[in-house]
């Protein structure tokens, strides 16, 4: 999986839509209350329009295993080992390839990248 354009992401602790939706002319938003428990904020372009989304830890996860080059059967492990279901990757992945995060894909597996420092 090659991600699209602009494609970053970072651990964040606090909800960050208001923030974001607070760059509008037109808002007064501010951001909000801690999160719960960490998460991880991914941004990206779309079609010349930048994207953000919140993800939960095992959401990322399964994303990040795409990005280092896991197939999807070694996701889907990775992500039942975890103690997560399996089966949420099948979801998680038509809303990332409908959200167009994914700048092209291919059946033919790449060698695994390390993971980020």
């Amino acid at each position: 999986f090659a991600m699209a354009a602009g494609f970053a992401a970072r651990a964040v602790t606090h909800e960050l839509a208001a923030l974001w939706h607070g760059l509008a002319p037109d808002s007064a938003a501010t951001p909000d209350d801690p999160l719960p428990a960490p998460q991880h904020l991914i941004v990206w372009r779309h079609a010349l329009r930048p994207h953000f989304r919140l993800h939960d830890p095992a959401e990322f996860s399964a994303l990040d295993h795409l990005i280092r080059g896991a197939t999807l059967g070694q996701t889907g492990a990775a992500l039942e080992r975890a103690g997560g279901d399996p089966e949420q990757l099948g979801g998680w992945l038509a809303c990332w390839l409908s959200e167009g995060l994914f700048a092209e894909f291919s059946s033919e597996p790449k060698a695994p990248s390390p993971p980020p420092a």
